[in-house]
């Protein structure tokens, strides 16, 4: 679909969010919200091994798109402030 580059921009509640002018009514702000829901399959308050693997694999993608944002131009690894 069609795609734009739209600033960011911190609203009044501290979110940062896409700003995009809609005309003359001013400007709407977008601002992803995810809820994360864990089922736990441990007994006594322990964290089971379905519920582990979960929150492992959300660390891995956490910082697997961490790494590939640091290695565009101006990240922490584009070797372009060194």
């Amino acid at each position: 679909g069609p795609e734009a580059i739209l600033p960011l921009r911190r609203g009044a509640d501290g979110k940062l969010g896409v700003v995009a002018d809609i005309g003359g009514s001013g400007m709407a702000m977008f601002a992803p919200q995810y809820n994360i829901e864990i089922n736990n399959d441990g007994t006594n308050g322990q964290i089971g091994p379905a519920a582990l693997k979960v929150v492992y694999d959300l660390g891995k993608k956490a910082a697997a798109d961490f790494m590939q944002q640091q290695s565009r131009d101006g990240g922490l690894f584009s070797g372009g402030g060194r």
